[in-house]
């Protein structure tokens, strides 16, 4: 039996979001860890600062693509070398704070072969940063049309 989004939204995610553990180092977001049953799922987090350098300062060189909700760039972690797409939300949208840091769990606990893994996230000042595993052949769109 198929349970609808919604209601599965309602009963299962909702009640995650509860569960969010967020531990600050230095006033700022450091790591989250999503608490889901016996597991546990773990998003990092970055400061502005860190994806700022990840990114060449988001400049247009490092820029990979622009949709409706924000640009993305490609970005090396200087932490680990990995490479990373880095969606920077545009800050004149209408998403807040808690709709930011659901989209942010519900990423966290979405996984699946044909989809990129979200690694982190950036919530500093007006500052909304979602950091991807980067997939060098391009986008789906790329490959479609």
């Amino acid at each position: 039996m198929r349970i609808p989004l919604l209601i599965w939204f309602s009963t299962e995610a909702l009640p995650s979001l509860k569960l969010l553990v967020w531990q600050s180092v230095d006033s700022r977001f450091k790591s989250a860890v999503v608490k889901d049953g016996p597991s546990a799922h773990f998003s990092a987090t970055f400061t502005y600062e860190e994806l700022s350098f990840a990114t060449n300062n988001f400049r247009s060189e490092s820029l990979i693509g622009r949709g409706g909700f924000g640009a993305v760039f490609k970005g090396k972690l200087e932490s680990t070398g990995q490479v990373v797409a880095v969606k920077q939300l545009d800050p004149s949208g209408i998403q807040g704070d808690k709709e930011f840091l659901v989209e942010v769990l519900m990423l966290s606990l979405l996984h699946h072969p044909n989809l990129v893994n979200l690694i982190g996230f950036c919530a500093e000042g007006d500052h909304r940063l979602l950091v991807y595993e980067y997939m060098p052949l391009g986008s789906l769109e790329d490959r479609l049309f």
